[in-house]
């Protein structure tokens, strides 16, 4: 059974017990507090996997070591993990600064993967 955990910023959409898609980002999409520039997906492979949990606006210091068993391996902690927060989020919410992000909390989404297409 292969599980993949899911970091996002403040809150997550995820339910436990739906199925999803993963797709690979081809081209990253932003936001700048006006206008939303959609991502561009690359549709020529994608993940199915159902979520096992969900949880959201978690602090930094109340993350356990659990949550970091199946992300990316570039997130394994919690400084690794602000440090991809604010990567991931410096385009899409350019109009916060980094300490404004930090302060928004993460939600986590575990995911099994089902299949790879």
């Amino acid at each position: 059974m292969k599980m993949f955990t899911h970091f996002n910023i403040q809150n997550t959409m995820h339910k436990v017990g739906k199925k999803y898609l993963i797709f690979k980002i081809h081209k990253r999409g932003f936001y700048d507090g006006k206008f939303y520039q959609e991502s561009i997906l690359d549709g020529d492979s994608f993940i199915l996997a159902n979520c096992t949990y969900s949880k959201n606006n978690i602090s930094y210091p109340k993350l356990k070591a659990k949550y970091f068993k199946h992300s990316l391996s570039n997130i394994k902690n919690i400084g690794s993990l602000k440090k991809s927060i604010r990567r991931r989020y410096k385009k899409t919410l350019s109009h916060l600064s980094d300490k404004e992000k930090l302060s928004l909390e993460v939600a986590v989404t575990d995911l099994k993967i089902i299949e790879r297409f």
